[in-house]
């Protein structure tokens, strides 16, 4: 949320495209569905969409029953929720699931 505000306070004053970082680790997916949704009412066209770390406080969850994995995952969220979104991502997370 708080890159979101400095995003949309930059763009609004400055009228400088923005990116706006989304990540998913322990989200929901409604959750995420939220902050798409406040991303694209904010006038954001740009996101990076990320993973993002575990919380320190879910380390040793079961993460079997997490609506997301990776960042991949994200992106579909993303391309389904018909915004015309340019979308980033980072590639190590691709190189590492191929390599295991």
């Amino acid at each position: 949320k708080y890159t979101l505000d400095i995003a949309k306070n930059i763009k609004e004053q400055y009228g400088v495209p923005m990116l706006a970082h989304l990540t998913c680790v322990s989200s929901t997916r409604q959750t995420v569905q939220e902050r798409i949704a406040d991303i694209k009412n904010a006038g954001i066209e740009n996101v990076m969409a990320l993973r993002g770390d575990v919380p320190q406080e879910l380390i040793n969850e079961d993460r079997s029953k997490w609506d997301y994995h990776y960042a991949i995952e994200l992106v579909r969220e993303l391309k389904e929720s018909n915004s015309e979104f340019c979308i980033g991502l980072r590639l190590l997370e691709f190189i590492v699931c191929l390599a295991n």
